[in-house]
């Protein structure tokens, strides 16, 4: 089981790759970019494209830092995407 941070954090995907389903989502903070699964997209559906505007708890996967609970950034969108 995978420790959870309690902070969202917000960031912009730089990439995601339909065939594989994965990607890495860029940290407003400056921190290194983050690998995401579309299997941790809350709730999943598709629609990562680089420039998506994201927000997510950071956690880990079996080789490191990974962004969990993934959900669109709404403030962004101003309405529910």
């Amino acid at each position: 089981m995978s420790k959870l941070s309690k902070e969202r954090k917000e960031g912009v995907v730089v990439s995601f790759s339909n065939n594989s389903g994965y990607g890495f989502i860029s940290p407003y903070s400056g921190e290194k970019d983050i690998f995401f699964n579309i299997k941790d997209l809350k709730p999943t559906k598709a629609g990562f494209v680089p420039g998506a505007k994201m927000t997510y708890i950071e956690g880990e996967n079996n080789k490191g830092p990974a962004a969990k609970e993934i959900e669109f950034n709404h403030r962004i969108y101003g309405k529910d995407v």
